[in-house]
């Protein structure tokens, strides 16, 4: 939401921007009452496509995106099957991904500042995995990766990352997690109680992009709990999720990627700013927006709005439903700010 909140007869305005998330892509993969081995089902034949208008199931604004099944046999990876792998629906919901033994996909949505325009970017999904008929061992997986599209051969020796840049995480059967940063050895975490994650992606400050030359950070929640920050060694620049199963039933649903930085809060009143004023003499700028308690905020600056945004002093930290703060600032010609809702 852009907002003029400051003119003046001699100089450019102040702006303010709040940034909220926009929806890019989502799948929820409806079947509309199909079994079908076509990942692809109710999707047009041509990537970036406009959207179906009969037996929707994907939405945003970058249009249809296809996946690229790259591991398995064909009849492991279908649309519309309920059988039960934990999915977020509920054990007889068929409207999901199922990926079944040994089976990964890539979703050809390509990932980078195309897609992002400046902000970070959150990816989110449902994930579950249950054991195959016969099988005992409760350690086989679910795992999601970023990075290079998938091939036979990467997704056959997952699930390390290695000195590829990317990033990935397994979601075992027993529900525990381990994760695997770019050039990193894993590291697992006790079982989580939900099988909803998101994965935000930032510059090093937190604030921007995570793809153009200012660092990668990732920030990985199991429903609103993080899980831990994972500051990349290699700057990301385009990447690709990928997702494979290893010797369980296993499913996907609710994938989404938006820009900005997720809310995990009750919903309230939409973050707008209140009033601002500028204090010439002290050189300080000073706003007040709608907030909620126990959220930290971070004014950026640009001089564009199509520019890189930096921070403006220090994270803000909220008590209330309003928030009003002061920040050191010098004036130049144009100046754009943005209020953010941090991680």
């Amino acid at each position: 939401m852009k907002k003029p909140v400051l003119y003046f007869a001699t100089l450019a305005p102040l702006l303010f921007t709040a940034s909220q998330a926009a929806v890019v892509f989502t799948d929820n993969f409806s079947a509309y009452g199909v079994n079908s081995l076509d990942v692809n089902l109710n999707l047009p034949a041509t990537d970036g496509a406009p959207l179906p208008t009969d037996n929707v199931r994907q939405g945003g604004t970058v249009g249809a995106w296809r996946y690229t099944e790259v591991y398995g046999n064909d009849a492991d990876t279908q649309i519309g099957n309920a059988t039960p792998a934990n999915q977020a629906g509920g054990a007889s919901d068929p409207d999901y991904m199922l990926l079944a033994y040994y089976s990964a996909v890539t979703c050809d949505l390509p990932l980078d500042d195309t897609i992002a325009q400046g902000q970070p970017l959150t990816i989110s999904f449902d994930l579950g995995a249950a054991l195959p008929p016969g099988a005992t061992n409760d350690t086989n997986w679910i795992a999601f990766r970023l990075g290079d599209p998938g091939t036979a051969t990467i997704d056959n020796t997952w699930p390390v990352v290695g000195a590829a840049t990317g990033w990935a995480f397994l979601y075992r059967i027993n529900q525990q997690l381990q994760v695997f940063p770019t050039g990193g050895a894993g590291t697992s975490y006790p079982a989580v109680t939900s099988g909803h994650f998101t994965i935000v992606l930032t510059d090093t400050a937190g604030t921007g992009s995570p793809f153009v030359g200012n660092g990668t950070t990732i920030k990985f929640y199991s429903g609103t709990t993080l899980i831990d920050t994972y500051p990349s060694s290699s700057q990301f620049s385009q990447v690709f999720m990928n997702f494979r199963s290893q010797a369980a039933f296993s499913s996907l649903d609710n994938l989404k990627v938006e820009t900005g930085l997720p809310n995990f809060s009750s919903p309230t009143a939409p973050l707008a700013l209140t009033a601002s004023s500028f204090d010439f003499s002290g050189g300080n700028l000073n706003v007040t927006f709608t907030s909620q308690s126990g959220k930290n905020y971070q004014i950026t600056h640009s001089t564009s709005l199509s520019g890189t945004w930096t921070a403006v002093g220090n994270p803000i930290a909220a008590t209330a439903a309003s928030t009003t703060a002061s920040v050191p600032f010098t004036k130049t010609d144009k100046d754009f700010f943005r209020v953010e809702i941090l991680p």
